[in-house]
């Protein structure tokens, strides 16, 4: 028979034993739970976390798409921006195609302008004394200079200022002097003043001035001389444009005054009637015509006209120089005056030595 103490103890063993097993087994099942808890947060956590990133991927979409969008628009426009360019490259084309046809024409017309203008050598043969100072402010020009010597001992020069300047100033010049050609050449007219009176009524009916009333109003300003050496004697007459004298060592000045109308252009129902006036010239006199182009070019320090006055004053300081130095000084003086600014008007001065 077994000591019941030993069975006592055995039994307090086992209870002891199971206690411990209950124990680690409740330690074992609180770091489960505790591992659960965490488990059930992170699992929480990435719950909450996919749904941000859900989020964020429609937001990513969204975007994606409206990027997609923008891109297709930017295509699109890249597209009609190539096109446009293609249209602009072959309208450029065009233009310069039309602009070089334009310039040749225009530089064809100088060429033809030039060659009705009379040589200065020749006119230089019947007046040794002359320069003429020719200056378009474009490629063809509204003012131009007329010459016809009627023997050894007379002759007559015209300078005319057309309406307008380049293409249309050149038709005008063209149109004058052919006029003039046929007035004096072919009808024999050589008066200064009987010149200007069929001039005027010669563009009137060429451009058929008095007919309607949609009809051109351009015209020219023109000083017309006849110089005789046979009596020294000058004939002159002037629409808008005068004749200037310097002379002796002193340069004494004499300006003979034009009729204030023009030839051609807006007649208010006024009868025009050219006047000529006849002067006496001495050896040594130094005789200008010009338009208005030298006179009214802008510039200096302010800006402002050179003025009649200047042009003048500037006349008589360079007018016992020779011809051609007297030319190259007026080019001079006017491109200083006019430093950057552009020209304004063609220019047309010639000066005869008496």
């Amino acid at each position: 028979m077994q000591d019941p103490s030993a069975e006592i103890k055995n039994l307090l063993d086992r209870i002891a034993a199971l206690e411990g097993e209950k124990s680690r087994a409740e330690e074992k099942n609180r770091k489960l739970w505790q591992m659960s808890e965490t488990v059930h947060i992170e699992r929480k956590k990435i719950e909450e976390t996919n749904v941000l990133l859900a989020a964020e991927k429609q937001k990513l979409e969204q975007e994606k798409a409206k990027l997609d969008d923008r891109v297709k628009k930017l295509w699109q426009q890249s597209m009609s921006i190539h096109q446009e360019k293609e249209r602009i490259n072959q309208l450029r084309m065009v233009v310069e195609e039309q602009h070089k046809s334009v310039t040749e024409s225009i530089e064809y017309a100088r060429i033809i302008q030039h060659s009705i203008l009379p040589d200065e050598n020749e006119i230089r043969h019947h007046l040794p004394g002359l320069f003429i100072l020719y200056q378009p402010r474009d490629v063809v020009s509204g003012d131009f200079y007329w010459f016809h010597p009627m023997d050894e001992n007379r002759a007559l020069l015209a300078i005319a200022d057309c309406t307008g300047h380049g293409v249309p100033g050149a038709f005008m010049s063209m149109i004058g002097n052919t006029l003039l050609n046929q007035i004096v050449k072919e009808k024999g007219i050589t008066a200064p003043s009987a010149i200007l009176n069929e001039l005027d009524n010669s563009i009137r009916i060429t451009l058929k001035q008095d007919r309607t009333e949609n009809a051109s109003r351009d015209g020219m300003d023109i000083a017309v001389l006849l110089i005789d050496r046979t009596d020294n004697s000058l004939h002159f007459s002037g629409a808008n444009r005068p004749c200037w004298i310097f002379r002796g060592k002193e340069r004494d000045f004499f300006e003979q005054k034009a009729n204030k109308f023009a030839i051609g252009g807006w007649n208010f129902g006024e009868e025009k009637e050219f006047q000529e006036h006849h002067l006496s010239f001495q050896s040594g006199d130094q005789v200008y015509l010009s338009s208005d182009g030298y006179a009214d070019q802008f510039g200096g320090e302010k800006g402002k006209k050179f003025m009649t006055g200047n042009m003048q004053n500037l006349l008589k300081e360079i007018s016992l120089l020779e011809p051609d130095a007297q030319r190259e000084e007026l080019m001079k003086a006017h491109l200083s005056w006019r430093k950057h600014m552009p020209q304004v008007d063609d220019i047309c001065v010639a000066g005869i030595r008496l």
